[in-house]
């Protein structure tokens, strides 16, 4: 290597929705309402929510049928606030 740097970013809390097939994934963004709220695909199986739509991204999944499995939900801002000190570990939750 020629000691070239590569940019990269380090995003924390963000939102993913994941799907078992491609085809899914396809058939959620082919739904206006749902592709406004997705920031972008990070995989052919992986898409990142757009921040603070993560409620909107639930009820139209629950439109279409689908039920999703709530990993990690992030507690709201003025909660994680007083609790922090109350936890142990580092790092608070993540977002799924």
């Amino acid at each position: 290597m020629s000691g070239a740097r590569i940019p990269v970013k380090v995003h924390r809390r963000v939102s993913l929705v994941l799907v078992e097939d491609e085809t899914l994934a396809e058939e959620l963004l082919a739904r206006k309402k749902l592709a406004s709220d997705v920031a972008g695909r990070l995989t052919p199986t992986a898409l990142l929510v757009r921040p603070g739509r993560v409620e909107s991204v639930q009820e139209e999944l629950a439109r279409m049928g689908h039920t999703p499995k709530l990993v990690g939900i992030a507690e709201p801002e003025a909660t994680a606030q007083a609790s922090k000190g109350q936890r142990s570990g580092n790092g608070g939750p993540a977002s799924a």
